[in-house]
């Protein structure tokens, strides 16, 4: 049984209706979220702006009185907030933001990873799902335009007051070590460090370091980082391609 949507949400959603967004950067909102029983129908769909889809989820979080639906909009509403700056919230206030959808979740749910105890993984049909939403993710330079103009126009419309603090978030104002400095003695310790992290590429000491082989040279490698060093190629990129069955020339060496 689907719930009953608020009503103070459903008269949000009918003024979003006849709005015009103009250039601005939209989202695919569910009007009655996945999560809540929704679907991909088109008349379950509306475009928003970026600030309409927080608030959407805002005032579901607000007006529902099912905890796990209070959960799922503060999550939401959260991720919409960081990911995109809405209405210029700190990391502080959107983190705040995801604790408090936490700590709703799991008063009637089990934690879906509790770390050593209870540790729990994803299932094989999640992973797929997982690894097709990624490979079909085609960021175009359209979009990324649409964000940037996005960004610009909403900068534009700040107070001055926001406009500062937005300087300062990305200045690095609000970190603890700002405008300090490490002793020499700390520098030298950091230096050292560094040193010896690449001394005989040092990951190949890690016991769970998996050895890799070059087919073609039968040279066998102590872990990744290794074999991507000595033959010049980006450690993430050695690593797509070792997952990767068509490309025979590398591979886990068991």
């Amino acid at each position: 049984m689907k719930p009953n949507l608020p009503k103070v949400y459903i008269d949000f959603i009918e003024q979003c209706k006849i709005k015009e967004y103009g250039e601005l950067f939209t989202h695919k909102h569910h009007i009655l979220p996945k999560f809540m029983g929704g679907n991909n129908d088109d008349d379950n769909l509306i475009v928003l702006s970026i600030e309409d889809h927080f608030l959407a989820h805002k005032i579901l979080a607000e007006h529902c009185d099912n905890d796990e639906y209070i959960a799922g909009n503060k999550m939401a509403a959260a991720y919409i907030a960081g990911r995109y700056k809405t209405y210029n919230l700190t990391k502080l206030e959107v983190a705040n933001l995801i604790r408090e959808a936490k700590k709703e979740y799991y008063k009637n749910n089990e934690v879906w990873n509790k770390g050593k105890k209870g540790l729990q993984f994803h299932t094989e049909e999640s992973k797929l799902k997982i690894s097709k939403s990624l490979k079909n993710r085609v960021w175009t330079d359209e979009m990324r335009n649409k964000i940037s103009e996005a960004g610009k126009l909403r900068f534009k419309n700040m107070t001055e007051e926001d406009r500062q603090k937005y300087s300062e978030s990305l200045s690095g104002k609000n970190n603890p070590f700002y405008g300090k400095k490490h002793s020499k003695e700390t520098i030298e310790k950091i230096k050292q460090k560094r040193k010896n992290r690449n001394i005989d590429f040092k990951g190949n000491k890690n016991p769970a370091a998996r050895k890799c082989i070059d087919l073609d040279t039968g040279i066998i490698y102590g872990c990744i980082k290794e074999m991507a060093n000595v033959l010049n190629i980006p450690r993430t990129t050695m690593q797509r391609w070792l997952k990767n069955e068509k490309i025979k020339k590398y591979s886990y060496y068991e």
